[in-house]
């Protein structure tokens, strides 16, 4: 299925996006964490339920640790980067 999307809206974070889907501007693809409450109320409804998303076309698909590589770096947050890229 191809769908032809006119115009676009970015967002760093995901509730700008959900603010306008309930709004009715258009589609969004965000956690399901994000949407349970707008779902269960019904001002969204799930569509594409069977499409899955190839995260790695188009998209980076990739997990990212953004820190200050830094001397002063917590051992705790190096310790953590470690086990992120251990069970990667």
């Amino acid at each position: 299925m191809k769908v032809q999307v006119r115009g676009n809206l970015t967002s760093i974070g995901g509730s700008p996006l959900l603010d306008a889907s309930v709004r009715g501007v258009g589609l969004a693809m965000l956690p399901a964490w994000m949407l349970r409450s707008a779902l269960q109320s019904g001002a969204l409804i799930s569509v594409l339920e069977d499409w899955k998303p190839d995260l790695y076309k188009g998209g980076s698909g990739g997990e990212y640790a953004v820190y200050l590589d830094d001397p002063s770096t917590k051992p705790v947050i190096r310790s953590f980067i470690g086990h992120l890229l251990a069970a990667l």
